[in-house]
C-alpha cells in the first residue's frame, strides 16, 4: 500500500473513533442528566438550578403516568364463584397433562382443550337431555298405531251400550293388545251389573261408587273390587302386561261374569 494512502486510512480511522467516543459520551451524559433530574423531582429537590430540568422531567412524568404500557401495578380481579371453579379447574388440567406429557406438550394440548371444552360440556349436556327424553318417552302412547282412534274418541257410554264388547275384546287380543282388552273386559263387567240392575250406570260415576251400590252382597263386592283394582292396574296404569299376566286377569274378569249370569237371569 503507498504510503499517502496508510496516512489516510489512519487519519480516517482516528475521526471515525473519535465520532464513535464523542457520541457515547453524548449518551452517557444525557442519560446521567436525565436519571439525576428524576432523583431530584423524587426528592422534591427543586431549586434554580434545576429547574429547568424539573419542568421538562415533570411533563415526561405525566405523559409516563397516562401511558398504560408504563403501568405494571397489579390489580386483583373479583372473581364470582364459577370463575374461580373454572381457574381451579384448568389448573388441575395443566398439572395433570403436564405430568403426562411434559411442560410443552401440556401447554399445547391444555390450548386446544380450553377453546373446546364448553363445546363438549355442551354436547354433553345435549346428549344427556336426548337420553332422558327417550328413556322417559312422555309421547310414547300419541305416537302408536294401536288402534288410538277406538281409545280415546269412543267414551265408556257408547262402548256398554253397544253389543259388540265380546268381538272387541277378541279382536284386542287377536292384536296382542292386552291393556285394551283388559278394559273392554271391565266395561262389560259394567254392563252386565247394570242389565242385573245391580248398579246404575252413569259417566260421572266413579268405581267407588259402583263398589258403595255392592255392600249388600259380600261375595260380588270382593270380586267387583278386585277386578276394578286389575282394571286401574294394567289400564290407568299404563301397565304393559304380556298374555300371561293377562290369561290370570282374564280369569277374574270371567268369574265375575259367569257369578252375575244367574242373577241376570232372576231379573
Amino acid at each position: 500500500m503507498p504510503y499517502k494512502l496508510k496516512h489516510l486510512y489512519l487519519i480516517l480511522s482516528i475521526i471515525i473513533l473519535t465520532n464513535i467516543e464523542i457520541r457515547a459520551n453524548e449518551r452517557f451524559l444525557t442519560s446521567y442528566s436525565y436519571s439525576k433530574s428524576l432523583i431530584v423531582l423524587a426528592q422534591g429537590g427543586i431549586n434554580q438550578k434545576n429547574k429547568k430540568y424539573a419542568v421538562i422531567d415533570s411533563l415526561r412524568l405525566e405523559q409516563y403516568k397516562k401511558d398504560k404500557s408504563f403501568d405494571y401495578s397489579e390489580s386483583q380481579e373479583d372473581l364470582d364463584v364459577w370463575s374461580k371453579i373454572e381457574r381451579w379447574f384448568n389448573g388441575l388440567l395443566i398439572r395433570f397433562f403436564k405430568w403426562l406429557f411434559g411442560e410443552e406438550s401440556a401447554q399445547g394440548i391444555m390450548g386446544v382443550l380450553i377453546r373446546i371444552y364448553p363445546l363438549l360440556i355442551g354436547g354433553g349436556l345435549l346428549g344427556l337431555i336426548i337420553w332422558l327424553f327417550y328413556k322417559l318417552n312422555p309421547g310414547k302412547y300419541w305416537f302408536k298405531a294401536e288402534n288410538k282412534s277406538e281409545i280415546i274418541f269412543e267414551s265408556e257410554e257408547e262402548i256398554i251400550k253397544s253389543n259388540t264388547i265380546l268381538n272387541r275384546i277378541k279382536e284386542a287380543i287377536l292384536n296382542k293388545n292386552y291393556r285394551l282388552a283388559t278394559r273392554y273386559y271391565y266395561l262389560k263387567t259394567l254392563k252386565e251389573l247394570q242389565e242385573s240392575k245391580l248398579i246404575t250406570y252413569s259417566p260421572d260415576k266413579t268405581n267407588e261408587d259402583y263398589l258403595i251400590s255392592l255392600k249388600h252382597n259380600k261375595n260380588l263386592h270382593a270380586q267387583f273390587k278386585e277386578v276394578t283394582r286389575l282394571y286401574d292396574y294394567i289400564w290407568y296404569g299404563n301397565f304393559k302386561i304380556n298374555l300371561e299376566q293377562f290369561r290370570k286377569a282374564e280369569a277374574t274378569f270371567k268369574a265375575i261374569l259367569e257369578y252375575l249370569k244367574p242373577l241376570e237371569d232372576e231379573k
